[in-house]
């Protein structure tokens, strides 16, 4: 029997948060796990329409080892950790077969839930739907032909069509349930080309959390008051929000991580404050920036 998300009509996977970056004409880089080599920096249209169908397709995997020109090859099995906001929510096996990883799409319509997203996954058309925002639409509109690639499943943006994957069926060892999986390049590509997640090869994991951006930062002694684009359902983790400092006599390439004690997130959930440790007196008074899901590092301004 197939894993399915309860409570949710099989028609599509909606993401429903404002999504602040243009997706299609951007560039991001990707961190592989061990098992990989390393990503060129490619646009996510290029990266996500990475594999064309043919002989090198997973298309069609039903718990078998794939036929590969010729070739038979198994897919071995790990353990990955998908977590919302920093807190680990579930941790489902991950494949690998010819260098690539696949995640289960189940555990990431649950996290995408959890953020307050609508989600749903349809199997029988192995249509995926995202709902952005119309920014996004604008840049999509925009990718040229043919560039979305020849993947057994669509992945479309309200309805449009944004690339064709190759994900495949499978049935986990440590369940026993048939689930879909997609490609890691997919959705690492397209969580942190919208600032809304980061894969860490090392630890294995799949952080998640609201596509945001940092509209201001403003520093008083012991504290980092933070507004945000977007509000957020679930508050920010320790290790989605980086906090770098210096003193004025420093320059910025040797500013070091500075330890937050606790994040407090607005009722609005569009401010987020920061506890930090207080200025020392009588020492140079520091300067900090910070940034969110990796994105670029923003200066916080003193209050």
């Amino acid at each position: 029997m197939k894993q399915v998300l309860t409570g949710i009509a099989a028609a599509s996977i909606v993401i429903g948060a404002a999504l602040p970056v243009a997706m299609a004409n951007s560039t991001t880089t990707f961190t592989k796990p061990a098992t990989q080599s390393a990503h060129k920096k490619l646009p996510i249209v290029k990266a996500i329409a990475f594999r064309p169908m043919g002989a090198t397709s997973l298309s069609g995997f039903k718990g078998q080892p794939v036929m590969k020109a010729g070739t038979e090859t198994t897919p071995t099995w790990s353990q990955v950790e998908i977590s919302v906001g920093g807190q680990v929510l579930s941790s489902p096996q991950a494949f690998h077969e010819d260098g690539e990883t696949f995640l289960p799409i189940f555990d990431i319509d649950a996290a995408l839930q959890k953020i307050g997203d609508q989600v749903a996954w349809n199997g029988e058309t192995d249509t995926w739907n995202l709902q952005a925002s119309s920014t996004v639409l604008e840049a999509l509109a925009q990718t040229p032909g043919g560039s979305v690639g020849t993947g057994n499943t669509s992945v479309t943006v309200n309805g449009n069509l944004l690339a064709k994957i190759d994900t495949v069926d499978e049935v986990a060892p440590n369940t026993g349930t048939e689930t879909a999986y997609a490609p890691l390049d997919f959705i690492q590509a397209a969580f942190e080309e919208l600032g809304a997640g980061v894969w860490d090869g090392n630890a294995q994991q799949l952080d998640i959390n609201t596509p945001n951006f940092i509209t201001s930062a403003i520093a008083t002694n012991g504290s980092i008051i933070l507004t945000f684009d977007n509000p957020f359902v679930v508050t920010p983790g320790t290790s989605e929000l980086l906090v770098k400092g210096t003193t004025g006599s420093t320059l910025w390439a040797t500013a070091s991580p500075v330890s937050v004690s606790n994040i407090q997130l607005s009722s609005d959930g569009e401010t987020i404050t920061l506890t930090i440790p207080k200025n020392v007196p009588g020492a140079p008074a520091p300067h900090y920036t910070v940034s969110y899901m990796g994105e670029n590092p923003v200066p916080v301004l003193d209050e």
